[in-house]
C-alpha cells in the first residue's frame, strides 16, 4: 500500500471520528444547556479555534520533526484518549450551576482534541513531502494540501451522516464516542502498519472488516450501567431508565418527592405525583365545552396521561399522534400508573408520525375531529416551535368540526411571559373564541394553557352546566372540578400585563417568535 493511500485512509477515518465527537457533544450540550443554538455556538467556535491553533502550531513543528509518521500516530492515540473524558465532563456540567464556569469547562475540555485535530493536516502534508524527497521526486505542496483536505472532508461527510442517522439512534452516545476513539486508533494503526510491513503485504481493504468488527463489538457491549452512571450526573435523583432513540433521549428518574418523572432531551415532561393536576386541567375544559365529543385527536402526550382523561368522556374514537414510538412503549411499560392501560383501549388509534403532517393530510382528505388537543413539549427547538405557529393553528382550525374545540399547553406564563403571550396572540389570529388559562402544578409552578374555538366558549359555561355534563358522562377527577373550571380563566395581573404587551408578535413559520422568546428568557 502506497504512502498516499495510507494517508488518505488515515485522514478519512480521523475526519469521520472528528464529526462523531462534534455531533455527539452538540447533542449532549443541547440537552444539558437547554438551547441548541447555545450548544452549537460553544461546540463550533471551540472546534474552529482548536483547529486554527493546531494547524498553526503543528504546521511549524512538523517541519522540525524527523518522523512525521510517528508524530501522526501519537496524535491519533492522544485524540482517542480525549474521547474517554469528553462525555463524562459534558454530563457533569449541570452540577456546576454557574454559566461562566460551565462555559469555561466545556471550552477547556474541547480544546486539547481539537488542537490535535487541527495539526493532522500539516503533519500529513509533511509526511507526504518526506516520502517524495525519499524517492527523489519534486514536492507538490498544493497537491498535498488538497489531497489531505479532501480525504479529511470526505471522512467528515460520512461521519456526520452516519452519526446523525445511524450511530446515535442505534448505538447511543457512549458507544458512538467509543467508536470515534476506535477510528482514531485505526487511523494511527494504518500508518503504523504501513511503516512496519513491506509494501504489498497490507491489503487496502483491511480497514473495512476491522471497522465492521469494531461496530459489531460495540453493539454487543453491555454498557447499561455505565450509561446510567453518566446520565445520573445530569439529575440529582436516581435514573431508572435511559434510552437514546432516533429522535431524542428518554430518561425516567425516581424523584424523592414526586415519584417517577419523565424527561425528554433533559426537559421534564411530567411526574407521577402531580401529573393529574396538569392533565386534568388540559383535557376537561375543552372536553366539557363540547356537547358530544365523539372524535378526538391528541398530538403529543406519549406518556398517556392526556389519553386517560379523554377516555373518561366516552368518545367513539381517539387518535393519538406521537412522533417517537419509543416514548409510548416506555410509558406503557414503566409508567402504567399514568396511562392506566389507555393505550390498549379499542377506541384508541396510535399513529407514530409528525403531528403537523398528520393534520395537513387530514385537511386534504377532509377528515375532522370534535376536539383537538396538543400536549406538546415546550417550543425550545425549531421543529417543536413549528407546532405553535399561525400556519399550524390554521391547519387545526380546518381539521375541527363546526363547533369543535382546541386546547394546547402553552408553557409557563411566569417563566416565559412573551412565549405565552405569543401563543395566545397567534391563536387569536385564527379563532374567534380564545381564552388563556392558568393553573398551578408543583413541579412546574404557574402553568398555562390556551383554549380556542369558533363555537363553544368554555369560559362562559355555568357551574351547573359543567356539573351536569360531568355527571352525565360519569366522570371523576382529582383536581379539576366544575367550580375550579371558572378559576382557570382568572389570570394574575402579571399574566394580563404580559398578554397586553404590544411588542409580542404572532408566531409564524417564517418568524417563529415563540422559539426566540423561550431561548431569550432562558438566557
Amino acid at each position: 500500500m502506497s504512502v498516499r493511500r495510507a494517508v488518505f485512509i488515515a485522514l478519512f477515518t480521523t475526519g469521520a471520528a472528528a464529526m462523531i465527537y462534534e455531533i455527539v457533544l452538540l447533542r449532549e450540550l443541547a440537552i444539558v444547556l437547554g438551547a441548541t443554538e447555545t450548544a452549537a455556538g460553544i461546540i463550533l467556535s471551540t472546534f474552529m479555534a482548536g483547529l486554527a491553533i493546531g494547524s498553526k502550531a503543528f504546521g511549524g513543528y512538523s517541519e522540525r520533526v524527523e518522523d512525521p509518521t510517528g508524530l501522526f500516530i501519537r496524535m491519533e492515540l492522544a485524540i482517542a484518549a480525549c474521547a474517554f473524558y469528553l462525555l463524562p465532563i459534558a454530563r457533569m456540567l449541570p452540577q456546576v450551576h454557574d454559566w461562566t464556569v460551565e462555559l469555561f469547562i466545556a471550552v477547556m475540555a474541547l480544546l486539547p482534541p481539537t488542537i490535535l485535530m487541527g495539526g493532522e493536516l500539516p503533519v500529513a502534508g509533511r509526511l507526504l513531502a518526506q516520502e517524495d524527497r525519499r524517492r527523489g521526486e519534486e514536492e507538490r505542496t498544493g497537491e498535498y494540501i488538497g489531497y489531505a483536505y479532501s480525504a479529511d472532508t470526505l471522512g467528515g461527510i460520512v461521519g456526520a451522516a452516519a452519526t446523525g442517522l445511524v450511530l446515535i439512534p442505534y448505538l447511543g452516545a457512549i458507544k458512538t464516542m467509543l467508536l470515534g476513539a476506535m477510528l482514531n486508533v485505526l487511523s494511527g494503526a494504518v500508518l503504523a502498519v504501513r511503516r512496519t510491513l513491506p509494501r504489498g503485504e497490507v491489503p487496502v481493504m483491511a480497514a473495512l472488516p476491522l471497522a465492521i468488527l469494531l461496530i459489531v463489538g460495540l453493539q454487543a457491549m453491555d454498557i447499561t450501567s455505565i450509561e446510567l452512571q453518566l446520565v445520573n450526573r445530569i439529575y440529582e435523583y436516581r435514573v431508572i431508565y435511559t434510552e437514546q432513540t432516533v429522535y431524542q433521549r428518554i430518561d425516567i428518574i425516581n424523584h424523592t418527592d414526586f415519584g417517577k418523572s419523565l424527561f425528554l432531551n433533559g426537559q421534564l415532561q411530567m411526574t407521577v405525583e402531580d401529573e393529574p393536576m396538569y392533565h386534568e386541567n388540559l383535557i376537561h375544559p375543552a372536553m366539557v365545552a363540547h356537547p358530544l365529543p365523539r372524535r378526538v385527536l391528541i398530538i403529543g402526550g406519549g406518556d398517556g396521561g392526556a389519553l386517560r382523561e379523554v377516555l373518561k368522556h366516552g368518545p367513539e374514537e381517539v387518535t393519538l399522534v406521537e412522533l417517537d414510538e419509543r416514548v409510548v412503549s416506555v410509558a406503557r411499560d414503566l409508567l402504567p400508573e399514568v396511562n392506566q392501560g389507555a393505550f390498549d383501549d379499542p377506541r384508541v388509534t396510535l399513529e407514530f408520525n409528525d403531528g403537523r403532517y398528520v393534520l395537513k393530510s387530514a385537511v386534504e382528505a377532509g377528515r375532522t375531529w370534535d376536539v383537538i388537543i396538543c400536549d406538546l413539549s415546550d417550543p425550545t427547538t425549531g421543529p417543536v416551535a413549528m407546532l405553535y405557529t399561525r400556519e399550524f393553528y390554521q391547519l387545526v382550525k380546518s381539521a375541527l368540526d363546526d363547533g369543535g374545540v382546541f386546547i394546547t399547553q402553552a408553557t409557563s406564563p411566569y417563566w416565559y411571559p412573551d412565549a405565552y403571550a405569543s401563543i395566545t396572540r397567534t391563536l387569536a389570529d385564527s379563532f374567534t373564541v380564545v381564552h388563556p388559562m392558568v393553573t398551578w402544578v408543583p413541579t412546574f409552578g404557574m402553568w398555562g394553557y390556551v383554549v380556542a374555538s369558533n363555537g363553544p366558549d368554555p369560559a362562559t359555561m355555568s357551574t351547573e352546566e359543567i356539573i351536569s355534563r360531568l355527571r352525565e358522562r360519569d366522570i371523576t377527577t382529582t383536581h379539576y372540578t366544575a367550580r375550579a373550571h371558572a378559576r382557570l380563566f382568572i389570570l394574575p395581573g402579571s399574566v394580563e400585563t404580559a398578554l397586553a404587551n404590544p411588542k409580542v408578535p404572532v408566531s409564524t413559520d417564517d418568524n417563529p417568535f415563540v422559539l426566540y422568546a423561550m431561548q431569550e428568557e432562558d438566557d
